[in-house]
This record gives structure tokens, sequence and C-alpha cells, in this order.
């Protein structure tokens, strides 16, 4: 959502604030890092400097395969991209679902949807807004060869420990 509706963002900090619900119980949003949340639906940011996610509870897990998408041709290994097609195809099932209830959520609800003045590129965008669809296009472009991915080079820092960031290849490299 926020890639699509605030595409010039240069600088993005999400902080997952820990919510006491007792005396001695509190919770804290997880950030969903692994490849079907949609982390790399950022990758439309081109003016992103700075990419900092933060959740005060607990350390964020990822895995090198779920942060891939960052490398460059040159440093992504054949085993990334085995690694990657391996998860994409297990979305065969939930892409289906999500097709099945988006159709029947636009039979009963949405009739017709008058989009008035908005551009046609943005309303074709919007149709998989939050669906492992719109993941799966995301990265099926990033695989082009002339993609470039974030061109400022942004410093990203993931979790308290990583302090004021690397860039991409270096965090995926360093921190996977």
């Amino acid at each position: 959502y926020l890639s699509r509706v605030c595409p010039l963002l240069v600088d993005v900090r999400i902080f997952a604030p820990e919510v006491h619900i007792s005396e001695r119980q509190k919770i804290c949003p997880i950030f969903e890092l692994r490849l079907h949340g949609g982390f790399c639906l950022l990758a439309r940011l081109q003016s992103l400097e700075t990419l900092q996610l933060h959740s005060f509870d607990r350390n964020i897990t990822y895995s090198r395969h779920d942060l891939s998408w960052m490398l460059s041709p040159p440093k992504l290994t054949s085993t990334d991209r085995t690694e990657r097609r391996k998860k994409m195809a297990e979305w065969v099932s939930w892409m289906e679902v999500e097709r099945t209830q988006e159709e029947r959520l636009r039979l009963s609800y949405i009739t017709t949807l008058d989009w008035g003045d908005t551009p046609p590129d943005l309303v074709r965008d919007l149709r998989h807004l939050g669906m492992l669809m719109d993941v799966k296009l995301r990265l099926r472009e990033i695989e082009c060869k002339d993609y470039r991915l974030w061109p400022r080079r942004p410093r990203i820092s993931i979790g308290p420990q990583h302090g004021f960031g690397f860039h991409a290849e270096t965090f995926v490299c360093l921190y996977t």
C-alpha cells in the first residue's frame, strides 16, 4: 500500500511499539519479512534513501532467500534463484484462495466502481493491492536483467542491532 500511494518516499522509518494489555502481558507487532509478506514491494520506492524497521520487543527474523531480491544479478546465486522459485511455487493454492475471495467480494459488494478520472495505470496497479499476486509480479519485475533496484542506494536497518544501516546488498550479505 505504502509504495503505491506514496511512491516518492525518501525516508521510511517504521517502529512497532510494544503494547501493554495488562500488567503482566504485552504484545508487539512483528514485521513480516518472509518473501510472501510483501517486503519486496518497497522496491517500488525509487527515491528511497533510508529504510528503518524496528520492533521494540523482538529481533526481526528473516533468511537470505527472503531478502535476496535486494541483490544485484552478479551477487544473486543460482541457489538464491532456486529458493525463491520454490517459495513462489508454494503460493499457487494461496493465490487461488485470494482470487476466489476477491471474486466473491466483487460480486456481492461492488457491482460497479466509478474510478472517475483515475489514471488507468493506477487502476491496474491497485487491482492486486495487498495480495500475493502483487508480490509475485514485483518479484518477476525485479528478476528482469535491466531492473535497477533503488538507484539512490538507501541505507537499510532492520531491528535495533543494525544501527544506522547498510546499503541493501551489504545488509543481505552480512546479516543473512
